[in-house]
């Protein structure tokens, strides 16, 4: 096994704590810690370094195992490392089939919140996806930020987000940002055509909940 450093664990395990408290046997959905030999066998196949944080989280849980629909996320599904490099391969694909023109309309689509903070594009070959909501929209960690923003910051991308946020500004800062919101009055759990879903304060997606909490 991978050992993460106490910091990162330790709101992990606050995290963990959290949802089992609130929701007595959802922690089923999270998958046991990748191994070094999983990890290196997906990471080398990027072309790059992925953050020494990603690989510390990724020892404690390989993401989750569709125990429950409702991901752990903030409802969205954390992607397994295998997943990951599925994902950004599928990304990286689908932009290198667009043409030049294409691709600058698409990108003149994009915005960011806070200007400065995150480029404008649809799609990045150093952006991340770590979770995701089953219609080509993820939460991600944003290796190539612009020039206001924070190398590892996590942001959202994907088909129907345009407008685009830093959600927290380091891995460890999302994962006590869910951890915060999982205790909170805003998270709660509602039946939606037979199972349960999160609803975060009215919202039913979480990028929507975040893009309201930061603005």
């Amino acid at each position: 096994m991978l050992f993460p450093k106490k910091g990162l664990k330790k709101e992990w395990s606050r995290l963990v704590t959290n949802y089992e408290r609130k929701y007595p046997g959802f922690t089923a959905n999270f998958n046991e810690g990748v191994s070094k030999k999983e990890w290196d066998r997906y990471a080398s196949q990027f072309g790059f370094d992925l953050p020494e944080n990603m690989k510390e989280l990724y020892s404690l849980c390989n993401g989750d195992n569709d125990t429950f629909i409702a991901g752990s996320i903030l409802g969205m599904k954390f992607l397994s490392i295998e997943q990951v490099y599925s994902e950004w391969k599928i990304q990286n694909e689908v932009i290198s089939s667009l043409s030049t023109t294409d691709l600058q309309k698409l990108n003149e689509q994009c915005t960011s919140i806070e200007p400065g903070k995150i480029k404008c594009q649809c799609f990045n070959t150093l952006w991340i996806p770590i979770a995701d909501d089953s219609g080509g929209n993820y939460i991600g960690i944003d290796l190539d930020p612009d020039d206001h923003g924070t190398v590892g910051q996590i942001i959202n991308f994907g088909t129907d987000e345009n407008e685009k946020i830093v959600i927290a500004n380091s891995l460890h800062e999302f994962i006590a940002l869910i951890a915060d919101i999982i205790e909170s009055d805003e998270c709660v759990m509602e039946e939606f055509e037979d199972q349960q879903v999160f609803v975060f304060d009215g919202h039913w997606h979480a990028i929507d909940y975040l893009k309201a909490r930061n603005t």
